[in-house]
Order: C-alpha cells, then structure tokens, then sequence
C-alpha cells in the first residue's frame, strides 16, 4: 500500500517514492493509532518507562532508517 502511495505521486515504482512515502505514512499511523483511537494505551508504555516523546522518537527514528535504506537500494 504505501508503494502505491508512490506510484501514484510519480506514475513507475520506485523504492526511493516508496521509502519517502514510509517516512511520512508511518508517523500519521502512529498520531491516529495511539493519540485518536487508544490514547489510553500510553498508560501501558509509561509502565514500561516509556515516555510519549521516547515512543514519538523511536516512530521517527525507525521511519527514518527504513527511508533512508529503501532510498540507498
């Protein structure tokens, strides 16, 4: 689905369109997931130690990684 994103931005596939497309896709899920539907699950990761800005930094770090190896392949 988010290749799709892609193709429909440039009209071919491309694995740079498609990790450009991962890098902002994965943070809006992120938002409507845990901050709209079950904005009461950060109880649970406060639990663990996890703060909302440590989950927040982990979503952008890890979308960043996939982007930037999707773009190098």
């Amino acid at each position: 689905m988010i290749g799709m994103t892609g193709i429909m931005a440039t009209g071919t596939f491309s694995l740079k369109y498609t990790g450009l497309a991962y890098l902002f896709i994965c943070p809006m899920v992120h938002f409507f997931v845990y901050d709209v539907r079950y904005s009461n699950d950060y109880y649970f990761y406060y639990n663990l130690g996890l703060s909302r800005k440590s989950l927040w930094a982990s979503t952008l770090v890890i979308s960043g990684i996939v982007c930037l190896i999707l773009i190098l392949i």
